[in-house]
């Protein structure tokens, strides 16, 4: 079996990603022109999951406006969904990728690593307009998929 957390490693090296290894996950940033993303990939042997990480927790009273706003998102989306932890405030998009025969196929690394980040930068206007009390959720949503 191939190493998935080696290949992935050497596949953020070559795009340029300084990346470490912190309790088996690999993990590296990426710069939106909005937000830095913190992303967390768990490579296993039949399975790629990556998580992206909105920079800062939503406060407790922002939450439930905030759910609202990532299940309308997520409805219809192909790759990958949005998830808040209403405990803890954390906001994150994830990606999965089951291999039934193990090998991680480089041809689509870059799609399962970065669209999380990229999904996050997508709603950031949506998200901003709701932490900042300009737009409930559907607002917030024509900000982003009108763009």
């Amino acid at each position: 079996m191939e190493d998935w957390q080696g290949l992935i490693e050497q596949f953020l090296e070559q795009k340029g990603y300084a990346w470490e290894r912190n309790d088996g996950l690999t993990c590296f940033t990426i710069q939106g022109a909005l937000e830095y993303y913190p992303v967390f990939v768990m490579a296993r042997k039949d399975m790629l999951v990556t998580l992206a990480q909105y920079p800062s927790a939503m406060p407790d009273e922002k939450c439930l406006e905030m759910a609202h706003f990532l299940h309308m998102a997520n409805f219809g989306m192909l790759l990958g969904n949005f998830e808040i932890d209403l405990d803890e405030g954390e906001l994150r998009f994830k990606t999965c990728l089951f291999l039934p025969e193990g090998k991680p196929p480089r041809a689509c690394l870059a799609r399962y690593l970065f669209t999380p980040a990229l999904m996050l930068e997508k709603y950031a206007p949506g998200i901003r307009a709701i932490l900042d009390g300009r737009a409930l959720a559907g607002r917030a949503l024509a900000l982003c998929e009108d763009a």
